[in-house]
């Protein structure tokens, strides 16, 4: 073998193949997530800080407060919560429990909903939400929210939320960076290891 050395090989050229199954390997996608408020008008100010319970007058050098930026942040964040699916977070683990689960924490919804449901699930395990609606941009934005809005009416066990440790590190106000997911780290050198 050429891994071991070239002398001992039949064919001199086995140190080029040695990395030849390595572009078939799947690599795990990165996906990052920034968190950015940008409030521009005063009156959304305004009335964001009466929603809030902020007393503060709407001065430049009363706005750039840690507290202030850590409760909008935190607003914000209950926000994106409330509109992420139940689908996104639930763990099957196997195709038969999530449809189990479906059918029993939806009694009413009908078989053709329920494999809907399942078939998107399926298609989430595979492709990020962006180009799942990308891809069926033909059939109009109108089939896609739809389809979003009734995913929102069902009901599935309680997960945790993946945002939970953005929210941990938020209330703490620290940095939330990609060493402190090790199983999301690439095993490539340009991200780190």
């Amino acid at each position: 073998m050429a891994n071991k050395s070239e002398k001992r090989a039949i064919e001199y050229d086995n140190a080029l193949q040695l990395n030849l199954f390595e572009t078939f390997k799947e690599k795990k996608r990165l996906e990052v997530m920034r968190m950015e408020v940008r409030l521009n008008k005063r009156q959304k100010i305004g009335q964001l800080f009466r929603a809030l319970g902020i007393q503060s007058e709407l001065k430049l050098k009363d706005l750039f407060s840690p507290t202030i930026a850590q409760q909008v942040l935190l607003h914000y964040l209950d926000e994106l919560e409330s509109k992420r699916l139940a689908l996104f977070d639930y763990k099957q683990t196997t195709p038969n429990s999530l449809l189990a689960d479906l059918v029993i924490n939806n009694p009413n919804i009908g078989i053709r909903k329920t494999l809907q449901l399942f078939g998107l699930k399926q298609a989430f395990e595979s492709t990020s939400p962006r180009e799942l609606r990308n891809m069926f941009g033909k059939y109009g934005q109108r089939s896609w929210y739809r389809l979003v809005a009734e995913t929102k009416t069902i009901k599935l066990p309680a997960t945790k939320s993946p945002l939970g440790l953005v929210r941990e590190h938020l209330t703490r106000f620290e940095p939330l960076k990609l060493v402190d997911f090790p199983d999301l780290m690439l095993n490539n050198d340009k991200y780190g290891k």
